[in-house]
């Protein structure tokens, strides 16, 4: 019968101890993520641009279907300025999270409604947000649609 020896028993503990901490930072950014994310869309369906906006890092870079990417602060408040002027309801599911440090990359999928609930379009998208002195801001965000043209 073999021994399990001290040494590796404590080196195996030691390592397991350390990953509690990552494991629980990764489920707050994963929930902190998630709350922004929900109030990004609420700010879309409320046609609110500033709000939707105040969601990406200054340095963001926001690529958008069919145009030229929105790069830095001045372009992405200009992009949001209207951002539902339509009455469009945006509905945004995530599907998967990952964690890396203070990166999280977030897809997930997007339907479009009209305002009498007619389906407009659906898609994917993928977005990158950072742990910043202001909490969780989106660094990168594109999407695109599944419809066929």
């Amino acid at each position: 019968m073999r021994t399990i020896r001290p040494a590796f028993l404590a080196g195996t503990l030691a390592v397991a101890l350390m990953l509690v901490p990552h494991a629980a930072q990764a489920q707050d950014a994963k929930a902190e993520v998630t709350k922004a994310l929900e109030a990004f869309e609420a700010a879309f369906n409320a046609n609110d641009g500033a709000t939707m906006a105040s969601y990406y890092a200054d340095a963001a870079i926001v690529m958008p279907p069919g145009v030229e990417p929105a790069s830095g602060r001045a372009a992405i408040d200009a992009m949001h300025a209207a951002p539902n002027a339509g009455g469009i309801t945006m509905d945004l599911k995530i599907k998967d999270l990952m964690v890396s440090g203070d990166l999280v990359v977030e897809t997930g999928g997007w339907t479009a409604t009209d305002p009498a609930g007619a389906h407009l379009d659906h898609g994917t998208y993928l977005a990158v947000w950072k742990k910043t002195d202001a909490g969780w801001k989106m660094i990168r965000d594109t999407w695109n649609s599944s419809m066929t043209q």
